[in-house]
């Protein structure tokens, strides 16, 4: 019988009473040396065998082979499945003719134990990752970290540093950086359960600086994370002390000016955009105060919000997502009326442009139409501004002349970037730029490219239709406006009545 069996942090009053009894019974107890003079420490009795470092597989085939005829027990340091010889053993019990019996005894790990002494920084969603390279490729252990940075986990990091690998902690701290901010509460804790036991709370800017080594566990918030004195604590939820809430599907100027709002008020506001470059235009606006909002970042299908919306339980769902995001809108809907939660549609006042040369404006009832009109052979060879966005880029790329002669306009965002150019448009035709653009910034555009034919969106007032036909009317460019015949934005409320709504919800 072999009992692989976790001790811990290594005192005896951290070893679990099964894996104290389990080791008690055992004939022969196997480990690494250092794990091993502990053990004798504490069951002075007992038949050891032990070896060094980088031995473990020689260590678990002896306890395997020992364990054919033996009560045996193999210990580890913390859990033995987590980083630990568990798997190992498995392993090789495969390939033998005659393998024990195994039962692995679990134990506490250091990302629990540590997380009891800096406080309780584990209460949420956590990973939990090392920094060792000795079995794992250090562009491999990069991956996960980028993972669990962007996805704003709480990273328990373990061997965070060696000899050899001194900056890896710094390295770590910088990928991190890239997702979460400087002052992101983090904490240390120094030889668990031993002498010389210590812990520290730090900024994430600072832990790129601080020296730690293979006895150090790291601990790095979540947004939520706070600094109760020298405690970490990461809330779970159970005190949200307002019980008032609401939903913000953002992805236009309305949906900011009605989280700008809304971040003044006393309501807990939950705003939902589907890109992080979405989630960079709202904390640029120096009106948005982050500190009484939740941010959250990725697109979710109508599962996923319907998830959500039961998480939260607001008292209204706002979608002021764009007019023609009607996939979107369709899942808002269908997801609030499966939870039975007030469903409000930011509506949009459609723009009544004026033409100085109606002949040079066609009209179009989708971004499939405008294809089929630019299909026209006297469309062939001439120069096209597309300023729809990069969704729609697909619908136009089977036309003659795509790669050479079609130029896009979109935001500046590197995912959809990659998105489009598989499309077979060329680099150099893309324009990644930021709104809001005046008459005269689309006017020298339309000039310095040669555009021969623009095609936008009746986006309304806020979306910048009247400056993109006034510049196309005085370069002589003909105009393709695609008007949102399909969606349902005769159904909704103005941003104004949807502000006085919210201010209703805060004074009941």
């Amino acid at each position: 019988m072999l009992n692989i069996v976790g001790f811990g942090c290594g005192s005896y009053e951290n070893m679990t009473i099964e894996a104290v009894r389990t080791i008690e019974k055992s004939e022969l107890v196997v480990g690494f040396k250092t794990y091993i003079d502990l053990m004798r420490e504490y069951f002075p009795d007992k038949e050891y065998y032990e070896n060094g470092m980088m031995q473990e597989r020689q260590r678990c085939e002896y306890a395997l082979n020992e364990a054919v005829t033996k009560e045996v027990s193999l210990v580890c340091s913390g859990d033995s499945g987590v980083y630990g010889m568990a798997c190992l053993a498995y392993e090789l019990a495969g390939a033998m003719d005659n393998s024990p019996e195994i039962k692995v005894v679990s134990g506490v790990t250091a990302a629990n134990s540590g997380a009891a002494i800096i406080g309780a920084p584990l209460s949420h969603d956590f990973s939990v990752i090392s920094l060792s390279d000795l079995l794992t490729k250090k562009s491999v252990i990069e991956k996960r970290l980028r993972a669990a940075a962007m996805s704003d986990m709480v990273i328990c990091l373990y061997n965070p540093s060696s000899k050899k690998r001194a900056d890896y902690l710094a390295w770590a701290c910088s990928i991190c950086l890239e997702y979460k901010d400087e002052d992101t509460v983090c904490g240390v804790v120094r030889n668990i359960g031993r002498d010389m036991e210590s812990s520290k709370i730090l900024t994430l800017g600072q832990l790129k600086e601080y020296n730690a080594d293979m006895f150090t566990t790291v601990f790095i918030g979540n947004k939520s994370t706070v600094r109760m004195g020298e405690k970490m604590v990461t809330p779970r939820g159970y005190n949200n002390k307002s019980e008032k809430s609401i939903i913000i599907f953002a992805g236009t100027t309305e949906g900011r000016h009605l989280a700008d709002y809304a971040s003044g008020l006393n309501i807990d506001t939950h705003i939902f955009v589907a890109t992080e470059y979405g989630e960079m235009i709202l904390k640029d606006d120096k009106s948005f105060d982050g500190n009484k909002c939740i941010i959250h970042t990725g697109r979710l299908d109508e599962a996923e919000i319907k998830e959500e919306i039961e998480k939260i339980n607001p008292m209204a769902v706002f979608d002021a997502t764009h007019p023609f995001a009607v996939q979107v809108t369709e899942n808002i809907k269908n997801a609030c009326e499966k939870t039975t939660t007030k469903y409000i549609r930011i509506k949009r006042d459609k723009e009544n442009y004026n033409l100085v040369n109606r002949e040079k404006v066609r009209s179009a009832g989708s971004a499939e139409e405008a294809a089929i009109i630019l299909s026209a052979p006297c469309y062939k060879n001439k120069k096209v501004l597309l300023t729809t966005g990069s969704k729609t880029v697909d619908v136009y790329s089977h036309l003659e002349g795509f790669k050479d002669n079609y130029y896009l306009r979109m935001l500046p965002n590197v995912q959809m970037l990659g998105e489009v150019l598989k499309s077979g448009i060329k680099n150099s035709n893309v324009i990644c730029m930021q709104g809001p653009f005046s008459e005269n910034m689309n006017y020298e555009m339309i000039k310095n490219y040669g555009i021969e034919v623009m095609v936008t969106k009746n986006s309304g007032n806020t979306g910048g239709t009247q400056e993109k036909i006034n510049a196309a009317m005085r370069a002589g460019t003909e105009v393709i406006i695609i008007e949102d015949t399909g969606s349902d934005e005769c159904i909704g409320i103005g941003l104004s009545e949807a502000l006085k709504y919210i201010t209703e919800i805060v004074e009941k």
